[in-house]
């Protein structure tokens, strides 16, 4: 009668199993944790960008209507008439009020001081003023909202105007803060309308700031060369993140 035997594993094949787990873990995992933040961050940004844009609409919608017994705000609070030469005067969004202590509970945010030189340290290095930006937190999220609101608003100005910058960072202090990873730049139109960057819209502003557009700058399978572009690339995939930076 034949007799059988199990034979185990040696010293050395055990050693050589677990390093090859370790460095397919090590590339795996990973890829798969960035993947999960790409997602994370991408529906973050969508829901951010409709919460703003519904809360914008509702401001001016009251003004107009000029029922500012709901929301607590006024014409005057909302939109500046600028006197012009001739004695005409000319009507603007006043974006430093659109951001504000009135305005807060209307588009969902509150402002936030404590972390502003942490969340604004990257758009200083980037070349951005941010002595007169304010930053504010979604309200039971992590996305911060930074606005600059010291545009200077010129004489002639139409509806389909960018009139300030709106940088809204998905994950607020945990990092990397990096334009088309977490921080993503969008622009406020006179008529109201949020744009991203990377957008014909968006290169339609008073900021002397001109963006490549995405299909030039953060194309699917090309080098990505403005990442700022890029939010106009995640708003056409529907809030998903497809590149790699």
């Amino acid at each position: 009668m034949l007799s059988s035997f199990k034979k185990g594993l040696t010293l050395a094949e055990v050693l050589i199993t677990m390093a090859i787990i370790g460095i397919v873990a090590a590339v795996v995992i990973p890829s798969l944790m960035n993947s999960n933040q790409q997602k994370m961050n991408g529906a973050s940004l969508g829901s951010a960008v409709g919460k703003l844009q519904a809360g914008v609409i509702n401001i001016l919608e009251t003004v107009r209507n000029n029922n500012s017994e709901n929301a607590n705000v006024s014409t005057l609070d909302v939109i500046t008439m600028k006197d012009l030469p001739g004695g005409t005067t000319s009507e603007y969004l006043a974006p430093e009020n659109i951001f504000s202590d009135q305005t807060g509970g209307i588009l969902g945010i509150e402002e936030n001081t404590k972390d502003k030189e942490y969340l604004t340290t990257y758009l200083n290095n980037q070349g951005y003023d941010i002595d007169n930006i304010k930053v504010y937190r979604m309200k039971k999220t992590s996305t911060f909202v930074i606005a600059d609101t010291s545009i200077n608003i010129p004489d002639s100005i139409g509806e389909d105007d960018v009139i300030t910058r709106i940088f809204i960072d998905t994950n607020g202090t945990e990092g990397p803060n990096e334009f088309g990873e977490d921080v993503f730049l969008f622009g406020l139109l006179n008529s109201g309308q949020l744009v991203p960057a990377g957008s014909a819209a968006y290169n339609n502003n008073i900021l002397n700031e001109e963006i490549p557009l995405y299909s030039e700058a953060c194309a699917q399978g090309q080098p990505i060369t403005d990442r700022r572009s890029c939010a106009a690339r995640v708003m056409a995939d529907n809030w998903e993140i497809n590149y790699k930076l």
